[in-house]
């Protein structure tokens, strides 16, 4: 009778890995860009801060500070060391998990602030239909991002993904009625918003495609005796008559 051997738990590994990585995280990262829009976001609420009682200036306020936070979050994907990292033992997708990581405490933190001082002003602004904006922004950005990284082998996407982002503001503020994404609260807010929802489901599978390791075998896990195997599939034979 066999004993099955212990396997490690793998999550509890990773987790115990992130205290090493975040050091290396931070210089890799160019978080810098992120830093700069969050302090001008700043300042325009602080220039506006007057004006915040008026609904319309304050969804305008927010959708300049979403705008702001998604070009700062362009540049998260750069990697100048994304090449070397590419024949490690740790997969694409848990390196860019890490950066993940970072683009939600970049921009959610000060997106929360912002919204927390527009409502205590009273405006009644969608706040709801504002952040799926922003989601659906930093989705097409790290997109594009991805996309760029893995078919061109490119280290540094965000010179790129900036005046795409921008692009796509002003595209999106052009668009016509019944395609159109930047609307005022209304009849057209919901079919808007339909849209920015599906806009963020397409960029969310191009960028998990993007992410998958381009090198990796497709193995097959055999689950024998309670040991791990990998193995190749079988390659077909022909057999003439």
């Amino acid at each position: 009778m066999t004993v099955p051997a212990l396997q490690p738990d793998v999550a509890s590994l990773r987790l115990g890995q992130l205290p090493a990585v975040l050091r290396p995280l931070l210089s890799a990262v160019r978080w810098q860009p992120s830093i700069g829009a969050i302090a001008l976001a700043a300042l325009l609420l602080a220039l506006k801060a007057d004006d915040l009682d008026s609904d319309g200036t304050a969804l305008m306020l927010l959708r300049g500070v979403a705008a702001l936070l998604a070009l700062g979050a362009a540049f998260l994907l750069d990697d100048t060391a994304a090449n070397t990292l590419a024949a490690s033992p740790t997969s694409l997708a848990w390196r860019r998990s890490h950066r993940l990581a970072l683009l939600a405490v970049l921009v959610g933190t000060p997106w929360t602030l912002a919204v927390l001082a527009v409502q205590s002003r009273g405006t009644d602004v969608p706040i709801a239909g504002l952040s799926l904006e922003l989601v659906a922004l930093l989705a097409v950005g790290l997109a594009t991002g991805a996309s760029i990284t893995r078919w061109t082998d490119a280290p540094e996407p965000g010179v790129l993904v900036a005046p795409l982002t921008v692009g796509t503001l002003l595209t999106a503020s052009r668009l016509p009625e019944q395609w159109a994404l930047l609307v005022p609260p209304g009849r057209l807010w919901g079919p808007a918003h339909e849209r920015w929802a599906l806009l963020l489901a397409v960029a969310v599978l191009v960028f998990l495609q993007c992410t998958r390791d381009p090198a990796h075998p497709r193995l097959r896990i055999d689950q024998i005796g309670g040991s791990s195997r990998l193995r190749r599939p079988r390659a077909r034979h022909q057999t003439s008559g």
